[in-house]
């Protein structure tokens, strides 16, 4: 239950507490792997999934491994040429847990590991013959995430704006090796923090339909478009690898933060003492 009227939550927890047996825990610290850290000075919530990294880590003997700078690097250009192709080689990856690594990620990935998305949609397209450097790639990831496990997704308000909605969407045209089909990034933004994103490969090579149904509200005045940069695009980073700057500056303006430089007056650091 969460909501901005205490009294209206008392009210709610009072009703269902006649319903059915319910226990008060008191303030959600902690949900379903995600820590939730706050700073009510600033009126901020901090998201962290660092304990749910480090338990992936560990599953995978990743946990001391060298620690990665970027998610998936711009020279990695996977295909099904690199399936595994010999009897030795379709033998030594059947022992290797592949698909359980790349769904570890993709759980991170759904909940606020965005900046991860691309190249856990990219690896995934692999699951049923990968080959060693599939795999490669995949630890290359879990490096990345070691490196930035204290990586937090934080949510605020704009105190002179009631709500802020901006959605950025990004395309690589034919981009993949193996059918020349297109990759589609988006990431909605309220109040400068993301909500929803996705990066995935198009269905089709054919003029999407949906394109009719945008057309249409933009000329009712639904929905503005405008051309953004693609220094500026933070939908960038769903669709292609980029350089270790650019992911860096686009973490930033989807709302991903280092605790560090972020989380110094939250109960991140009163924990810690």
């Amino acid at each position: 239950i969460m909501g901005n009227n205490i009294p209206r939550l008392k009210e709610v927890k009072d009703y269902l507490g006649k319903c059915f047996f319910m226990k008060d825990l008191g303030e959600a610290s902690y949900i379903l792997g995600i820590k939730i850290y706050r700073d009510r000075s600033r009126r901020l919530i901090g998201l962290s999934q660092s304990a749910c990294i480090d338990k992936i880590l560990k599953k995978y003997n990743m946990y001391n491994s060298k620690k990665g700078y970027l998610p998936m690097e711009v020279k990695h250009d996977l295909s099904n040429e690199l399936c595994a192709s010999t009897l030795e080689e379709v033998a030594y990856m059947k022992k290797v847990p592949y698909a359980l690594a790349v769904g570890s990620i993709m759980y991170v990935v759904r909940c606020i590991r965005l900046n991860v998305a691309f190249a856990q949609n990219i690896v995934s397209r692999y699951q049923q013959n990968p080959g060693k450097l599939h795999w490669i790639i995949v630890k290359h990831i879990l490096k990345y995430l070691r490196n930035t496990r204290d990586t937090f997704l934080v949510y605020g308000v704009k105190p002179d704006i009631e709500l802020d909605v901006t959605s950025f969407c990004d395309e690589s045209w034919q981009c993949d090796k193996d059918d020349t089909k297109s990759q589609t990034g988006y990431v909605f933004i309220v109040n400068g923090r993301a909500i929803d994103w996705k990066s995935k490969k198009q269905t089709t090579i054919a003029m999407h339909s949906a394109y009719h149904y945008v057309q249409e509200q933009v000329e009712t005045g639904e929905i503005k478009l405008i051309k953004v940069h693609t220094d500026d695009n933070i939908a960038d980073p769903f669709t292609k690898p980029l350089p270790r700057g650019m992911v860096i500056d686009h973490a930033k303006g989807i709302g991903l933060q280092l605790a560090s430089s972020f989380m110094r007056t939250c109960d991140y650091y009163l924990d810690k003492g």
